[in-house]
This record gives structure tokens, sequence and C-alpha cells, in this order.
């Protein structure tokens, strides 16, 4: 026995005259008519005469749910702490089957926490923390224990933290005081991404181009259309052979009206991306049993983010709708940014993830928003959410934004969500009432980490881009740059203007050139735009190139007369090497390396600017020899 009850009782709650040492959100039992009831301390006073402690009545499990007391406990009833087998059956915590084991109850480190995946799976969640809370740590701890059932899940991964599901833990002793082992998911986890230049772990993202509609397109465009605008979309989709990208943009060029151009820039703008294929990524490959797919857009321009997640969850969606690929768990980092609050601003991705957030249940998609601000997150898209995993937030417009979108939390658990610790959450809606769990250890690395900048600059300040022909003692360095056009990647040697066609042995070759020669700076600034196009009007050229019409047009004769520009018709197409046939792919590594001489440089990038066309990347290195 911890006390007695003291003064006033009620069916909600009940005040302990505290003899012996007790905590805060400690459970505590009493009995109501002869029946044994749980109840929870929420808060303790203290003077020099005595201790309180305030209890709210949680109630007793029967008939295979928790219930309420009826009748209100009688003044001078002993009050004791809770067994924890008590607490874990009334409360249901680790009831479920095949639940997935989130953490231990806090106090109590023999009560096991567990979600019971089936229904959690059938509803949305959403892990809330302020930045440095945990809430990557905290769902990754789950998407853990769903790829050991073999759920499919997808995940929307703008910073590319989750690749370290495919590394082991090295946390041994935190993993064995939960009585966990530390693993890797190399085999279920693959990465896919639109830039594989950064993310070069990561197989490509291609999406659809071939099921567009006037809707779609509208919304994926960078730019904001006129009504005009949107027209011209429209008739050209009537018109078009087939809904794609291409055959839309053929359309639109066939339409005699100016305000097209811009139309055309943008479309030029989505293809060059690369994002958009005839041959997109399979949705059967992005999600199946047993894989978990991360989308990792690190290094991608929001917008971009932004059009990448609208197209391929308006697929995933479709597909699932129609029974072709199973139902899955979306996973959607730093969800303010992708559902927006829509008084804040208006993502391209939010009109699908709102959709989902409404529909997605019934066609067996639960999604999980993750945030450090929920305030920015849509409020329609945040009170669809059942469960909330809910970490340190001090933010008073995100705390609010909480406790509006859930009726489980009261006034002091308003303030327990500022002062919670760190690795501590509060679990609201996956049981009968909140309770506040001590997240166990991830199997896996954890990628979430914020950087220790001085450590890093540490680590990186004598690392070298290398290329090797070989390994060998205090070699030589040869300085290079390495162009990248699309997936082909050529290195020129920067001693001697060459480009390295072999490394082992070394082999080069001269650059083939244009005739540029004797070509003004307007020219040869016509000649390089040109060169970025397929075949073009000069009605295309002239909105960019800032020049009167008769200027462009004598300027294109002049390309002509010279043999840079061949014409067929209205159309030009710009002469251009063929790239292909000079790559070399091979992958720039960052190392520290003792090295006996490093050759002078000869010629520099501006040179190289002279003799290519802009690549889509470039980068400075050394080739070791």
């Amino acid at each position: 026995m911890i006390g007695r009850i003291i003064g006033k009782t009620t069916t909600r709650g009940f005040t302990i005259l505290l003899d012996s040492a007790a905590n805060k959100r400690a459970y505590v039992q009493t009995t109501i008519q002869d029946k044994k009831i749980l109840a929870q301390i929420t808060e303790i006073e203290r003077t020099k005469e005595q201790t309180l402690g305030y209890c709210t009545i949680v109630g007793y499990y029967e008939g295979g749910k928790l219930t309420q007391a009826m009748d209100a406990p009688e003044p001078n009833s002993e009050v004791s702490l809770a067994d924890p087998n008590f607490i874990d059956e009334t409360l249901g915590l680790s009831r479920a089957e095949n639940g997935a084991f989130l953490g231990r109850l806090v106090g109590y480190p023999d009560v096991d926490v567990k979600l019971d995946v089936s229904k959690f799976l059938k509803t949305h969640t959403a892990v809330l923390a302020k930045t440095g809370g945990g809430k990557s740590f905290c769902i990754a701890t789950i998407i853990e224990e769903l790829i050991e059932k073999q759920v499919p899940i997808v995940i929307i991964d703008p910073h590319g933290e989750y690749h370290t599901l495919k590394e082991a833990s090295t946390q041994t002793k935190q993993l064995q005081a939960f009585n966990i082992d530390a693993t890797n998911y190399k085999k279920s986890v693959k990465e896919f991404s639109p830039d594989i230049k950064i993310n070069r772990d990561a197989e490509r993202l291609s999406l659809n181009q071939t099921n567009l509609s006037a809707t779609d397109l509208i919304e994926m465009l960078p730019a904001k259309l006129s009504q005009t605008q949107m027209g011209i979309i429209y008739t050209a989709l009537k018109e078009a052979e087939s809904p794609s990208l291409d055959a839309v943009r053929f359309a639109i060029e066939m339409q005699e009206h100016p305000a097209k151009f811009m139309i055309l820039n943008t479309i030029d703008y989505l293809k060059k991306l690369q994002l958009f294929s005839n041959t997109p990524t399979p949705t059967e490959e992005l999600v199946k049993v047993g894989r978990t797919t991360i989308i990792n857009l690190k290094g991608v321009p929001a917008e971009i983010q932004e059009i990448t997640v609208h197209k391929l969850l308006h697929d995933l969606f479709e597909e699932r709708k129609k029974g072709r690929i199973p139902p899955f768990f979306l996973v959607v980092e730093e969800a303010h940014n992708y559902i927006p609050e829509r008084s804040y601003r208006q993502a391209k991705s939010s009109k699908i993830l709102r959709q989902i957030f409404a529909e997605g249940r019934k066609f067996g998609i639960g999604a999980c928003i993750v945030t450090q601000r929920p305030s920015r997150v849509e409020k329609n898209a945040l009170s669809q959410v059942n469960t909330q995993l809910i970490l340190r937030v001090t933010n008073p417009a995100d705390v609010k934004a909480i406790a509006s979108s859930s009726e489980g939390i009261t006034e002091t658990m308003e303030e327990d969500i500022k002062g919670l610790s760190v690795g501590v959450g509060m679990v609201v809606g996956a049981f009968e009432l909140p309770v506040f769990v001590t997240i166990r250890p991830r199997k896996t690395m954890h990628g979430g980490e914020s950087i220790d900048i001085l450590k890093q600059i540490q680590s990186d300040k004598d690392k070298l881009p290398l290329i090797y022909t070989e390994k060998k003692e205090n070699p030589i360095l040869i300085p290079c740059v390495q162009l990248e056009y699309e997936s082909n990647k050529v290195l020129v040697d920067l001693t001697d203007m060459k480009i390295v066609k072999n490394l082992k042995p070394i082999q080069k070759v001269a650059i083939p050139t244009l005739d540029t020669s004797g070509l003004s700076e307007q020219q040869m600034k016509i000649f390089k735009l040109a060169q970025t196009l397929d075949a073009f009007k000069a009605a295309e050229v002239f909105a960019q190139s800032e020049l009167q019409f008769s200027d462009l047009y004598d300027i294109l004769s002049v390309l002509e007369q010279k043999g840079l520009l061949d014409k067929e018709g209205e159309h030009y197409t710009a002469k251009k090497i063929n790239i292909k046939d000079f790559s070399l792919n091979v992958d720039i590594n960052f190392e520290q390396l003792e090295y006996d001489e490093i050759k002078d440089k000869k010629y520099s990038l501006e040179d190289i600017h002279k003799q290519f066309s802009t690549p889509d990347d470039m980068q400075e290195c050394y080739l070791v020899t």
C-alpha cells in the first residue's frame, strides 16, 4: 500500500494521501464495490505536512474490453502500486498475437508495448516530434517490425536517411537490454531515386508518361498556367495520338497560339529531368510482398520532389484501386513539405495525399505522416490519423495542432508533451488510453542523426576526388574533369585536353570538334542553345534568345551556311557530337591518398566549356597513375 483515498471522489478520479514514494504517471490499483480497478497518477503535490497524488481512473478489463467505472471509490480506500500484469491486461499493451514491438511502458521495464499490426495497417498514423526529437528513429522501429512481417512498404525519403535499414546496428548493449538482436534488411530493402548521380546506390526511378490527364499535366508543370495556357493543354490532349508527354508536346507545338512557348519550355524542362519514360519503373516492382521501397529524394529540388511524389502516388493509388498491387504501408517523411496546411502554401503533391488520407483505407493503403511541424500539415489529413506517436514537441502552435487533432489528449498531457525525454513517446489511439513508451533501440543503423560539422570537416579536409587506373605506392595524379550527359560520363585530361577512353591501359583520343571559329558571342550562344534541342522552329528559340526576330533569323542562316545547322522545311537541327562514343562510365572515389606528384593543369574549365556542350554535371578529379 502506498496510501489511502482522501476527500471527494468521482467516477473519473480521486486523491491519494501518499505514505510511500510514487512517481507521476505511475499506475495504481484500488477497489470499487470489490472490483479491482486501474488508475494513473497524473500529478503529485507536496507540502511540509503531506504529499498528495492526483489520480485519473482508467477502469477494468471485462468482456474483452476496457470498462469505465460506474461508481466512485470509497474515501479511505487503500491504494497500492499496480501489478505489471494487471496494467498489461487492462490496457492491452501486449495482447496482439502478431504485434509490432514498439518499446516498454515508461517506468515498467517488464511491460512490453506492442502495436496490433492488423489494426495499425488498416488506419493512418502520425509520428510527431521537434527537430532532433527522434521521429525518424521511432518510425524506423515500426518499419523494422513490418519488414519482418513481410508487409509491403513505400517510404518517401527526402534526406536519404532510410538506406541504413540495410545495415545492422552496432549498439549491442542497448539491444540486449530489450532482448533483441541487431540485423540488416538488405534482401528486403530497395532504393529508387530520380537522381542516381547523387544517390549512387539507388536504381533510377522513372515515372509513367503514357497515362497523363490534363489535370495531371497542369498539376505537374513547374510554372503556374493562365486560363489560355490551360486551354492549349486541353486541346492538345484531345488532338494527341496518345496521352503521353511526347505526344502532348507535339500536339501543342502544332498549335499556332503564342502562349504555347512557355508550356513547351516547361515540358522540355520536365523531359530533361528524365523523370518520365515510356518504360517506367513497374509499380509491381515498387510494391510487392516482402519489399520495402525507399524513394530517395536527397539532393532533388523541392518542386521536383513534389512532382515525383504526386505522379508516383497517383499511379500507385490507381493500381491499388484496380487490385494490381498488394495493400501497402506508406511513410511520408517531412510531410509538411508534401501536404502543407492550405493557408501556408499549396504543394503539387497535396491533392493526391489528401485523397490517400481520405480514401486510402478503403483500398488497403495505410499512410503515416512524419513531421516536426504538425501545425503546417493540412488539418484534414491530420484529423484522419487514428494512431499518433508523439515525442517531444515544444512549439505552442504544434502542440495545439496535435491536441486539436486527437480526442484523447488532455491539457495535462499537452504539458507532458513539451517535457518528454529523448527516446520517450506518447502513443495515442492504438490503445484504450494514451500511454507513455520508452522506444526500443533500432535493430539497424540509425540514419537520421544530425551531422557533427567539426568532425565532418576534419574527416573530409584531406580527401581527394580520385579515379584509379591501378593502386600503387606514391602514384602520380593527373588533373581531369568528368562530364556527365544523361547516363554517359566523359573523362577529359586537363594536361593535354584529350578524352580518356580506357583506363587499363590508359588510352586517350583527341576531342572531335565542330568548326565554330569565327562565330560571334551571340552566334555561339544560339548554337549552344540549338544543341540542347531536338528539331526546332525559329519561333521556339526566339523566346529564349533575347534578340529581335530578324537578328535571330540572320544568325540561324549563318549557322546553316557554316554547316552547324541542318534545315528541313521550317525545322532546324543542330550538328552534335555523339558523346556516347567517348563515354567512360567510372565512379569518382573521395579518399585520402599519399602521392608523389600532381601534374600541372594546362587547361581550365573555361576551355572545357568552349569545346563541349553544357553537361548535366561536371566534377574535377584526379586520375591515379
